[in-house]
């Protein structure tokens, strides 16, 4: 298999402000990863968010909260 075949896709919202792409973009996000990692991929170690504001905040791999410093930052 060559590389130059390969292609990467990656998930984005834009949005004005981070608060509206937390408006925006937290019950999609909850809705996939509860629905496609968790409930049809079943991958290990991964646990349902229980709300939008939860997939914003927290890691798909982790319960703890991501630090504000590891968060992204929109300009």
């Amino acid at each position: 298999m060559s590389r130059s075949n390969w292609r990467v896709l990656l998930t984005w919202h834009i949005a004005e402000t981070r608060e509206q792409a937390r408006r925006e973009a937290g019950a999609g996000l909850m809705r996939w990863h509860n629905e496609y990692n968790v409930g049809t991929l079943m991958r290990p170690g991964l646990t349902a968010f229980s709300s939008p504001d939860e997939a914003v905040d927290r890691p798909p791999s982790s319960t703890a909260p991501r630090p504000r410093s590891a968060r992204p930052t929109i300009s």
